[in-house]
């Protein structure tokens, strides 16, 4: 009789619990307190984030929306801290904001000049500085290391405001519509915001936004929302301040600016800092 030996396949590698965990944290306001600042489109747009994602990656996603008075500058803070620390090396952290980073206030509904889609820019005049010439985009993509470990998408380039607009019989967020509409499966980070790129601007619509992009290449060619990923999302307004840290070229911080008032860019940069 002829004995073969057969090798004992190994047991497969367990998985750790949460290790290819998605989670959205999405915060969105119309209704700031008072009545000159509301928008219209962030909760649609909180909205379209969140069908989409259910749409495309069905309950793989851990979803948690933030509205109006729940999403405020505290919250947002320590869900983002709270999210980060949870993660595992490796992970995907899309930081996704639709809001001004402008110096220009526009507050009129309505466009000058009688443009197609009523429009409010979300930019909020900070009181205590002028009203500036230039309009720059948020800073908080920029690591005071030299690193960046995560992905910032931006609605609109240093020199526009991004539009909370009249779009499909619905107010939005320009550059969140156009995300939506664009995203599916199997594409990189980077094609992702080509095919935006191919919506805005757009001349049609009288919508000069240029989005934003910055990465390290290797996350902005890694598959959209493959494996562990956290998106920290926004919609609203932005604002800025006096520098006082002394690092702004400019002299002024960027800010979002949610229910209850700011978050700095340098505060941002404190917790992404901490993704392993």
């Amino acid at each position: 009789m002829c004995f073969k030996w057969f090798k004992k396949k190994p047991d497969p590698v367990p998985i750790v619990p949460g290790e290819c965990k998605k989670t959205l944290l999405h915060f969105a306001i119309n209704n700031y307190p008072g009545t000159a600042n509301d928008l219209n489109g962030c909760l649609n747009d909180q909205r379209d984030f969140v069908d989409k994602l259910n749409l495309l990656w069905t309950s793989e996603f851990d979803i948690k929306r933030f509205a109006d008075t729940e999403a405020t500058a505290s919250r947002y803070k320590q869900e983002a801290a709270d999210a980060i620390a949870l993660l595992h090396p490796g992970a995907t952290v899309l930081v996704f904001a639709d809001s001004c980073f402008s110096e220009t206030l526009t507050k009129a509904l309505n466009n000058p000049g009688g443009k197609k889609h009523p429009t409010l820019n979300r930019f909020y005049q900070n009181p205590d500085l002028p009203v500036m010439r230039e309009k720059r985009r948020i800073k908080f993509a920029v690591s005071p290391k030299g690193e960046m470990r995560w992905i910032t998408m931006s609605g609109c380039g240093e020199n526009q405001t991004s539009a909370d607009a009249w779009i499909n019989k619905k107010y939005h967020g320009a550059f969140t519509y156009y995300a939506m509409l664009t995203l599916s499966r199997g594409m990189t980070y980077r094609q992702w915001w080509v095919e935006i790129r191919k919506c805005l601007p757009s001349i049609a619509l009288d919508f000069d936004q240029e989005p934003g992009l910055e990465g390290p290449t290797a996350l902005l060619d890694k598959i959209v929302f493959e494996g562990e990923v956290l998106i920290i999302a926004n919609s609203s307004h932005g604002t800025q301040v006096y520098d006082i840290h002394g690092d702004e070229a400019d002299g002024y911080d960027e800010a979002l600016y949610l229910y209850d008032g700011k978050v700095m860019d340098d505060e941002i940069n404190v917790f992404l800092q901490k993704i392993p």
